[in-house]
């Protein structure tokens, strides 16, 4: 039994590796966690949370409340969960200086934002668990790579590429990627 263990243990440090050196295993491994968990919020562990922190301006890391990369990645993390939730949260602190009639619209507007985005999160994840999925020709330039990725239902197809950039010698998507966050020029070592 133990030794059965170490095999496996060995196997997923090998796939693990794999996936670090080779763009293909990163968005086969991202299709895997998309179809499992769809959503945005299942993508987040392909992000570099420091490149994405450095990118930021410093007046959207102080409008946002964001002092860390940690912070960067809860934030998004908590918005992508629970979107009219995170909403509120940020309004909550502006609501409490609006007279009681517009605290009430615009409580009754965010709870009819929420409801049309629960509906129409249900239905995109819905497709994307019956989507298949085909990786197609990938490129890399560097520390830079594309991945052309195919997927189909219901006899529809939609293709799209998807980059990728190599750090610490892992595959990421590209902070410049994530909602809300504005990129400024970073340049590294």
């Amino acid at each position: 039994m133990r030794s059965f263990l170490l095999f496996l243990l060995g196997l997923l440090m090998a796939v693990n590796a794999l996936a670090a050196s080779d763009p293909k295993a990163t968005v086969q491994s991202m299709i895997v966690d998309f179809k499992s968990d769809p959503g945005l919020a299942s993508m987040l562990k392909y992000v570099h949370w420091p490149s994405a922190y450095a990118k930021m301006t410093d007046a959207d890391r102080k409008q946002m409340g964001i002092s860390s990369p940690e912070s960067l990645k809860q934030i998004t993390e908590e918005f992508l969960s629970n979107p009219s939730k995170a909403l509120e949260h940020r309004l909550g602190k502006q609501m409490g200086s609006l007279p009681t009639e517009q605290q009430a619209m615009l409580k009754q507007m965010v709870e009819q934002q929420r409801q049309a985005m629960e509906e129409k999160l249900k239905e995109a994840s819905d497709k994307m668990k019956r989507a298949t999925y085909e990786i197609g020709e990938v490129k890399v330039n560097g520390n830079q790579a594309s991945v052309a990725l195919t997927a189909t239902l219901d006899q529809e197809v939609e293709k799209q590429v998807i980059k990728l950039e190599l750090i610490d010698d892992k595959w990421y998507l590209p902070s410049s990627n994530i909602p809300g966050i504005q990129s400024k020029s970073v340049s590294r070592p």
